[in-house]
């Protein structure tokens, strides 16, 4: 009878041929480590087969290669079925909790051994979270230990898995029996997920969660599931550092993109306008000009296919950015979170809040924000950006308010060492930090008369991208709610105009301004005071904050 049993075993007795000191099932000319057809031991968990025959090693093998392709569709597809097993992956990064990989056992299954469901989870485990051949074993040891002390137990999972996992399990199903006569059809194996960006699909397993609930293993099996999780957390940190220093080289091949793209977009738009200006003094003498005419009108038109494709490419690159950026941001997080597999731990569910309770908290916090600024304040100038000074210096004045300026950087820390910006053609007597982009200024070209946001890196104070509109040399410079307001030049009127932080065009006003205008921000009313174009009478006219629609024209009486 005793032969009967298989014990689950993390630790495995000398006798047993389950290391992999010189094993790697990685490699095809390795034969997959052997499990003891006889018993593997563990804790107090006993598993009743069906049959203590020995499979075959054509049979071993089959069934870890099974479990990596499984884990082949489940990373390209999410789910996936394979010899008996059917999986599917339930994972939400950004819901609380944590999430699974389910494992079912088809009714029609016929695993007479806990040792080929076994080898199943050992080949998922290395293709789909990474782990070499020897510490996958010991995790599909693992994995089959902690659901065993989960079957059944469904509640208690509750507030650990998010909801969509927990409404994914059936009550009696969950986890694996002991015995080989309730695993066909009766079977719900589940691997506890958290996020990790740099494993296959940004998934790993929650072994901090594994170790809880198999506290009662041998303390060697606790002692070589622990070391495996110090070397997956050292793998983790060196993966989270490449990926970081990728990512920098992506974003530096995309500024290339971008400027080449501005550059070309710049060549076309001067085409343009040489094109435009050509036409409108050939037809001057229609007739006489018609050939010539006909030729500039093609120009015209291949114009505008250089215009679509640009503008195709732009935002191509601009999807390669938010990409990149996302990226960057989870990396970033991780390497914070120091322990990342912990730090997606779900907390202990709290009592609802009152209503009352929620706006003292609110009210708390913004006089804790409130006070953190203004002690910020009295530290640093407005015009300190990190650990640095920024301000502009004077070089010339030209007319109606056109200056030519240099800005400069001054870091107190490195003995006040002073050093300028590449960029020298700067307009207008401000600037402003933008935060996650750099330093805004008024710019423009040698040669032109026409001016444009130019944002400067906040490091090398470099050029990084100018707005596409025109704006006016004298525009105040405002940021508000993540957002620029200045006053755009377009078509010779002048126009109140939002930009987004990358200074693409958020919003202009319906109706147009006068250039010198103040302006006012009042809750959902932007409000422009200004005289009107051609006229000596002051306006005030007062916009919609949401998308700068003319609300109404208010003239004070004389």
């Amino acid at each position: 009878m005793r032969k009967t049993l298989l014990l689950l075993a993390f630790l495995l007795v000398p006798v047993v041929a389950f290391s992999q000191a010189k094993s790697d099932l990685n490699d095809q000319k390795t034969p997959a480590p052997k499990l003891s057809e006889e018993e593997i031991r563990t804790g107090r968990v006993e598993f009743i087969n069906a049959s203590n025959l020995p499979a075959t090693e054509a049979a071993r093998r089959q069934s870890v290669e099974a479990g990596k392709a499984l884990a082949d569709s489940v990373i390209a597809t999410g789910q996936g079925s394979k010899d008996g097993i059917q999986i599917k992956r339930v994972y939400d990064k950004d819901a609380a909790g944590f999430g699974a990989d389910i494992l079912t056992i088809d009714a029609k299954a016929n695993f007479a051994h806990i040792n080929a469901v076994q080898r199943i989870i050992q080949g998922y485990a290395q293709q789909a979270f990474e782990y070499n051949a020897a510490d996958s074993v010991t995790m599909s040891q693992f994995i089959l230990y902690y659901n065993a002390k989960q079957r059944g137990g469904l509640d208690k999972l509750k507030g650990k898995y998010t909801d969509k996992v927990i409404g994914s399990l059936t009550p009696d199903k969950v986890g694996i029996d002991r015995s080989y006569k309730n695993w066909a059809g009766k079977t719900e194996i589940i691997i506890p997920l958290v996020k990790n960006v740099v494993r296959p699909c940004k998934t790993d397993v929650n072994t901090t969660e594994i170790k809880k609930e198999t506290t009662d293993a041998k303390k060697e099996d606790t002692k070589k599931l622990q070391e495996i999780e110090d070397k997956r957390k050292q793998e983790t940190t060196t993966k989270l550092d490449q990926k970081e220093q990728d990512l920098k080289k992506q974003q530096t091949s995309i500024d290339q993109k971008k400027q080449d793209i501005q550059k070309q977009q710049e060549t076309v738009q001067q085409q343009k306008q040489d094109t435009g200006k050509k036409l409108q003094e050939l037809n001057k003498d229609p007739v006489k000009n018609a050939a010539e005419i006909k030729k500039e009108e093609a120009k015209q038109q291949d114009i505008k296919k250089q215009e679509t494709e640009l503008k195709k490419q732009e935002d191509t690159v601009k999807k390669e950015e938010q990409k990149v950026k996302e990226e960057a941001k989870e990396v970033k997080d991780q390497k914070e979170a120091k322990t990342e597999p912990a730090k997606t731990e779900p907390t202990k569910t709290e009592p609802a809040k009152t209503e009352d309770q929620k706006k003292v908290e609110t009210l708390t916090q913004q006089n804790e924000e409130m006070k953190k600024q203004a002690e910020d304040k009295e530290k640093k100038s407005e015009n300190v950006v990190g650990d640095k000074i920024v301000f502009l210096r004077f070089i010339k004045y030209h007319s109606e308010g056109h200056y030519s300026n240099e800005l400069w950087m001054l870091d107190p820390v490195k003995d006040d060492t002073l050093f300028k910006s590449p960029f020298t053609n700067i307009c207008g007597r401000e600037f402003i930090v933008v935060p996650g982009q750099g330093i805004l200024v008024i710019g423009y070209e040698n040669g032109s008369d026409a001016h444009t946001l130019a944002m400067l890196d906040q490091e090398k104070l470099g050029l990084k991208t100018r707005s596409k509109e025109s704006v006016y040399w004298r525009s105040p410079l405002i940021l508000r709610d993540n957002k620029i307001y200045g006053i755009e030049i377009k078509d010779g009127q002048y126009y109140l105009t939002r930009f987004n932080p990358d200074l693409s065009m958020d919003a202009r006003s319906s109706e147009p301004i006068s250039g010198d205008s103040d302006i006012t921000f009042y809750n959902e009313k932007i409000y422009v005071t200004g005289k009107a174009q051609g006229a000596g009478a002051t306006t005030i006219k007062a916009f919609n904050r949401k998308d700068l629609t003319h609300m109404k024209t208010i003239t004070p009486p004389n």
